[in-house]
């Protein structure tokens, strides 16, 4: 029921926003918009900024800073806490 609900409610986002999966500790690992591991994001109707092969069973793709500012996504989720912090902790440089 909680599934079908977000499904419906996601139809009604006009706007997908493109989003960047940031993983590992330096954030220069994502998965491919195919990879299992994407599919939570992609459930709600969220574009992936790298629609790329997927290289291995882990995915963990290795991209570069230059490649995701390229396809400047709207959004970066960070699945690892040190990066995260590295990024918006106290002492970043984004504070």
């Amino acid at each position: 029921a909680r599934l079908l609900h977000v499904s419906q409610m996601s139809k009604n986002i006009k706007e997908k926003p493109l989003v960047y999966y940031a993983e590992g500790a330096d954030g220069l690992a994502t998965e491919c918009a195919e990879s299992f591991h994407f599919s939570p994001i992609k459930f709600v109707g969220i574009r992936s900024a790298f629609d790329c092969i997927q290289k291995t069973m882990v995915g963990m793709e290795k991209v570069s800073m230059e490649q995701i500012i390229s396809r400047n996504p709207d959004v970066i989720i960070a699945s690892d806490e040190k990066f995260f912090k590295s990024v918006y902790g106290a002492g970043s440089r984004f504070n």
